[in-house]
């Protein structure tokens, strides 16, 4: 009998900045199954039936997402994607468990979002202001320059998120200091209903030149955003 059920994931962002495995809501993903003997061998014999859970986020009994049959010690898993997270806890659980109940284990995954990305501009390209007036978290506003994003919903103000940059993959911190872009009571992470509009978080002209994400002014019409991925830190 196998002694322990080794479990990873993927694709993952190879630069997440905590190491966490890490899957993209609404995008299916790969579970690998290993099974050990007691010598830390892989076990040959093992040729079970491994089914993958995802506990939902609130605390319920996971729901599975996959189910493989393991061949001589191994199996890969193609999982159905997850689409909420419920709440800013980035993070989810993977749990594999054989069909018989004897061998079970389980991973921590952290949680990304995949969405459109707009500029908020510190001054408008007509001139007036923007966040330089205020935001929906500081009413006096903010210098030009200022790095932070907004996300469609109240009460996160201050709370934080991991951003990529698209020249090196390397992850910035960022404060949420707005509510937008446009919608002030859509918590996508909460449902899943995202992409339906042109934009799902706005992205500072600060934090914009940061990451590499190319903006400006065609005369008075702005221009500019990228798709990025995003996960609450």
């Amino acid at each position: 009998m196998a002694t322990l059920l080794k479990i990873s994931t993927g694709p993952n962002h190879n630069a997440d900045p905590q190491r966490e495995w890490n899957v993209t809501v609404k995008k299916s993903f790969r579970v690998i199954i290993t099974a050990y003997d007691a010598y830390g061998n892989v076990d040959t014999s093992y040729n079970k039936i491994v089914n993958i859970y995802a506990d939902d986020g609130k605390g319920n009994y996971p729901y599975q997402i996959g189910s493989a049959q393991a061949l001589n010690g191994q199996a890969t898993v193609w999982c159905n994607p997850l689409t909420i997270i419920y709440g800013t806890n980035p993070f989810r659980y993977i749990i594999a468990r054989d069909i018989d109940g004897l061998q079970s284990l389980s991973i921590r995954i952290a949680v990304y979002f995949y969405v459109y990305g707009s500029i908020e501009f510190h001054t408008n390209c007509d001139g007036t202001l923007s966040y330089g007036a205020q935001t929906a978290c500081v009413p006096n506003g903010l210098p030009p320059n200022s790095i932070f994003v907004a996300l469609p919903s109240t009460g996160l103000c201050n709370k934080s998120i991991y951003i990529p940059t698209s020249s090196t993959g390397t992850f910035k911190k960022s404060q949420i200091l707005d509510v937008g872009p446009w919608r002030t009571n859509d918590p996508y992470w909460n449902t899943g209903n995202y992409g339906i509009y042109r934009a799902d978080i706005d992205i500072s002209d600060g934090l914009a030149t940061q990451l590499g994400i190319p903006y400006g002014c065609n005369g008075s019409t702005p221009w500019g955003g990228a798709y990025v991925l995003w996960r609450f830190s």
